[in-house]
């Protein structure tokens, strides 16, 4: 069976990496791979009527096809390449075809399968998702990765109250686990908070092998509702702004580090950011800051996994800002943890006190109004599944 390992960028928009066209997207994300030591890469598929990464334009009968361009841009590159499609319980033996088809380019790794709110409000059975990566596994090439990329909190405490069975499913037959602990989407206590939580409640249900965590590159400009709210029907009014820090940019920067050193101290398997278009597209500067933050302080600690160039260099591409050091704002409440947080901790399991946040907030599934909204990652609208392979 395949594994996954090391750093990896998840991407929910590949055209919204770059105001320029493919190429230069291309280029960008090939080049933000490189600069910061990451070896694999995960596209989203599947989602028609959204800018979706590694989909061709819509074709004149409405279909759209397999970009085989991007994949085999990054493949070449030496960076390995998964898919992932935004799942629904209505709709994922369409997923399964779809996925099929993606695989059958040969230019995939693997895939991580993207079952968040709609299974927790379908209230999902074990079956469901057990027959859902049966099926999967069928459709894949022997031995291909499959992952699963629940919500951090939810996933974490799995069917402890027999309402979540789905989560106990997918975490016993998928071969990792990448529970999506966006802190920002909760509060303001920073990565490292929220992942030992998450983390602690996934070895106190015999999972911390598989236990892959992604981190967001962003702090979104509004905080959602909560799930348990929306699943009772309570409204609760319009989602909560969320107040600007002091020197943003350099805090979510930090905390991003601060995150990545937690999980390299308590040796979790492979890590990832969410996400590599969010670099691009997010307000107030934040993302040239955590990408010049992540080549000065993160990228030289991990080696890369693969060459960092192809048998023939390209142009040498322009050189982004680099961060010496970062300093958070004394005031920031993640000034305590900006450093090379974790150290301490080596030898440390997960296990101990554990708090769960009581918020777990949703992004609703309506397509956003542009491309380039940060909170794109959870809303897909309906998914169209002709994935022939173009070229």
């Amino acid at each position: 069976m395949s594994s996954i390992e090391g750093l990896g960028w998840w991407s929910a928009f590949h055209n919204a990496i770059d105001p320029g066209g493919q190429a230069i997207d291309i280029e960008r994300g090939i080049q933000v791979c490189r600069s910061t030591g990451a070896s694999w890469v995960c596209f989203r598929f599947g989602a028609g009527g959204l800018n979706d990464v590694a989909l061709a334009p819509q074709m004149p009968d409405g279909s759209r096809r397999i970009n085989v361009e991007i994949l085999r841009a990054y493949k070449e590159a030496g960076i390995k390449v998964y898919g992932w499609i935004f799942s629904y319980v209505r709709t994922w033996r369409a997923e399964v075809e779809a996925y099929r088809k993606i695989a059958a380019t040969g230019l995939i790794e693997g895939v991580i399968v993207n079952a968040e709110f709609d299974w927790e409000e379908k209230r999902a059975s074990y079956g469901e998702a057990e027959a859902f990566v049966s099926e999967l596994r069928k459709a894949l090439p022997a031995g291909m990765h499959v992952g699963h990329a629940p919500p951090d909190y939810l996933g974490a405490r799995g069917g402890d109250n027999g309402k979540h069975r789905c989560w106990d499913a997918f975490d016993d037959l998928c071969d990792s686990i990448h529970p999506q602990t966006y802190a920002y989407e909760h509060d303001d206590r920073g990565h490292v908070y929220h992942i030992d939580r998450v983390c602690a409640q996934y070895e106190k249900r015999g999972y911390a092998a598989k236990v892959c965590p992604i981190l967001c590159s962003y702090r979104p400009n509004v905080r959602g509702y909560t799930i348990e709210n929306k699943a009772k029907g309570v409204v609760g009014g319009k989602p909560i702004p969320t107040p600007p820090l002091a020197n943003e940019a350099l805090t979510v920067a930090a905390d991003l580090v601060a995150g990545l050193n937690d999980l390299r101290v308590i040796a979790a398997p492979a890590s990832s950011i969410y996400s590599i278009d969010a670099l691009n597209f997010i307000k107030r500067g934040v993302g040239d800051v955590v990408l010049a933050t992540l080549q000065a302080r993160w990228a030289e600690r991990i080696p890369p996994v693969v060459p960092l160039a192809p048998a023939t260099p390209p142009p040498e591409p322009e050189k982004l800002p680099v961060v010496a050091e970062v300093v958070p704002s004394p005031a920031s409440p993640l000034a305590a943890s900006s450093g090379d947080a974790g150290a301490s901790k080596k030898g440390c399991s997960w296990s101990g006190a554990y708090r769960f946040v009581a918020s777990i907030f949703d992004d609703d599934d309506d397509p956003p109004t542009t491309p380039s909204s940060p909170e794109g990652k959870r809303k897909s609208g309906e998914h169209v599944f002709d994935l022939t392979p173009k070229g």
